[in-house]
C-alpha cells in the first residue's frame, strides 16, 4: 500500500517521460537509503530494482577482503591407501600380461613370416626345374638316346586326297546314321 501512496503521490500530469523516471528514481533510492547517508552516485548510471545498494565510488575506500582460514588437511584412511594399492597392482599386471600376450603374437608372426619365405623359395625351385625338365633340348636328347628316336632327314611330303574316295566314305557315314 506504501508502494501506492508514493506512486499516486507523484504528480503526472505535465512532466516528461524523463522527468517521470527521475522523479520515480528518486523515490526509491530515499526508501533504499535513508536521507541522513549522502547519496554515492547519480542514480541515474544505474539500472536496479532499488534494494541493493549501489556499487561505492571510487575515492571511497573499499574494505579488503576476507582472508580464508587456512585449510586443514583431512587424514587419508588406510582403507584408501589399501584400495588404490590393489587397483595399482591389478593394472600393472593387466599392462604386463599384456605385454607377454603381444610379445608371444609377434615371435608367432616372425615364424610365419620365415614359414611362408621358405615356402615360396622351393615355389621358385619348384618352377625352374619345370622349366629345365621341359626344354626341348633335353626332350630331344631322351628321345635320341633312350627311345632311339632320329628326326627324319627327308622333308614331309604333299599328300593327296581321292575326291572320289571321300564322297564314298560320306556315303557310308550316312548310311551308318540312317540306321539306328
Amino acid at each position: 500500500m506504501a508502494n501506492d501512496k508514493t506512486a499516486r503521490s507523484l504528480p503526472t500530469s505535465g512532466l516528461t517521460n524523463d522527468e517521470l523516471v527521475d522523479a520515480y528514481l528518486r523515490r526509491a533510492s530515499e526508501r533504499v537509503a535513508p536521507a541522513s547517508t549522502p547519496a554515492r552516485r547519480d542514480t541515474r548510471d544505474f539500472v536496479y530494482s532499488g534494494t541493493m545498494l549501489p556499487p561505492p565510488r571510487g575515492d571511497e575506500p573499499v574494505a579488503a577482503p576476507r582472508r580464508n582460514r587456512a585449510g586443514t588437511r583431512r587424514k587419508v584412511s588406510p582403507f584408501s591407501i589399501v584400495i588404490g594399492l590393489l587397483l595399482t597392482a591389478v593394472a600393472s599386471v593387466l599392462y604386463i600380461s599384456n605385454v607377454i600376450a603381444i610379445g608371444q603374437l609377434m615371435g608367432e608372426i616372425g615364424a610365419l613370416e620365415n614359414r611362408q619365405q621358405r615356402l615360396s623359395n622351393e615355389q621358385e625351385l619348384l618352377r625352374a626345374q619345370i622349366s629345365r625338365m621341359s626344354s626341348l633340348e633335353r626332350i630331344r636328347q631322351i628321345s635320341e638316346t633312350d627311345l632311339g628316336m632320329r628326326n627324319s632327314e627327308t622333308l614331309p611330303g604333299w599328300l593327296t586326297v581321292d575326291p572320289e574316295r571321300v564322297a564314298e566314305l560320306e556315303a557310308l557315314v550316312r548310311k551308318a546314321q540312317e540306321r539306328p
